[in-house]
């Protein structure tokens, strides 16, 4: 799956993630949802420079894209960063062979 959510988030006084919510529809909502989501969980997990005013609200793109640089079995993805609006998350594209299923 490839694509962008746009979040705005609420940030405290500490530099925490108090709030994330995607503000954007681009993609069929099976696809979005799944990388909202995954975008949510991700930016909770970080701490931004302490504002200065709190809470405070900022706006930050989340790109996904398959990168094609490597081809190595269990490869974590890649993530760049490049604040303060913007992440690269690139994984390698899985290739899912259905007639190799054990389940008929």
């Amino acid at each position: 799956m490839t694509g962008e959510v746009v979040l705005l988030l609420t940030i405290d006084a500490d530099g925490h993630v108090t709030d994330a919510v995607a503000t954007n529809d681009e993609k069929p909502a099976g696809v979005i949802n799944i990388l909202r989501a995954n975008a949510i969980s991700n930016i909770r997990l970080r701490t931004f420079a302490k504002p200065p005013t709190a809470p405070d609200q900022q706006t930050i793109v989340c790109g996904y894209e398959f990168d094609e640089s490597s081809r190595a079995p269990n490869q974590i993805p890649k993530v760049t960063f490049d604040f303060p609006d913007r992440v690269h998350i690139g994984a390698i594209p899985r290739v899912i062979d259905p007639s190799r299923s054990t389940k008929r």
